[in-house]
């Protein structure tokens, strides 16, 4: 018996997670002072489809992400692996290192459109036109007192909301794939899928290369950008995960993992 999961849902995970996974390769990995340990929820907003929460726990080698109805885990080192939960369900899948590894060539393979096509990747290099402007508007999102720095090139116009009140920020909190990820950089979907997230995903990877954004920590970014994403940091909590966080509920089946294309 193996796992179904709903379109909605696949889309959502296999999406969402290789967003992040590509950005934590992009933001610093962990600044000076940073707590290694914690736990965050992050509201996301885009076009007109319904507000999401998701909740990731952090610490030293392990990373867990919650959606509504599913859960993904990632565990780095010697035996690496990942979890999807299907809560609904109450059933999970691992893939191991080398399963991943497989997993990682056939999207890459889907990703190019075969081996000889594949369109160009996105651009991360930030425009040469990139201007910030702080203009002194003020906000309090989530409790936190942020200000709001402009951000505007020939390819678009977003908002960032930062602020000082906080260790831990959206930039923080979206890099924690970073040190488990490596080199796991998928695609993100196929078509159409994988056109919505590499856009919004280039216009935060040009923010994050380039010079004079303010000091503070991200609680908001807005974007104007079509196909972009509104993300706003709902919560913060600096503390050790609690027991079972990084592993599957002992009264959930595990699943036989999925025959990848053209392996038995």
């Amino acid at each position: 018996m193996s796992m179904t999961l709903s379109p909605r849902v696949a889309r959502i995970l296999i999406s969402l997670s290789a967003v992040y996974l590509v950005q934590a390769g992009v933001f610093p990995r962990h600044a000076a002072g940073q707590p290694e340990e914690f736990s965050a929820i992050v509201q996301i907003e885009q076009d007109s489809n319904e507000t999401m929460e998701m909740t990731y726990y952090v610490a030293p080698g392990r990373v867990r992400m919650d959606l509504p109805q599913a859960s993904m885990i990632w565990t780095g080192g010697d035996e690496s692996s990942m979890l999807m939960v299907q809560h609904s369900e109450r059933h999970y899948m691992e893939w191991g290192g080398e399963q991943m590894k497989m997993m990682q060539q056939m999207m890459s393979r889907m990703g190019r459109g075969g081996a000889d096509g594949g369109a160009a990747a996105a651009p991360t290099e930030p425009p040469a036109d990139l201007r910030f402007e702080t203009a002194g508007n003020r906000e309090t999102i989530q409790g936190w007192d942020a200000f709001e720095v402009f951000v505007e090139s020939s390819e678009g116009e977003d908002r960032f909301w930062l602020t000082e009140d906080t260790e831990i920020g959206l930039f923080e909190v979206l890099s924690s794939f970073a040190d488990i990820a490596g080199s796991m950089q998928m695609p993100m979907g196929m078509g159409q899928a994988q056109q919505e997230p590499q856009a919004m995903m280039s216009r935060y990877q040009q923010m994050a290369r380039a010079q004079g954004l303010p000091e503070g920590r991200a609680v908001r970014i807005v974007s104007d950008a079509e196909d972009a994403a509104n993300i706003t940091l709902v919560g913060v909590q600096v503390s050790t995960a609690p027991d079972g966080t990084f592993t599957p509920p002992a009264d959930y089946e595990k699943m036989e993992m999925l025959a990848f294309p053209g392996r038995r």
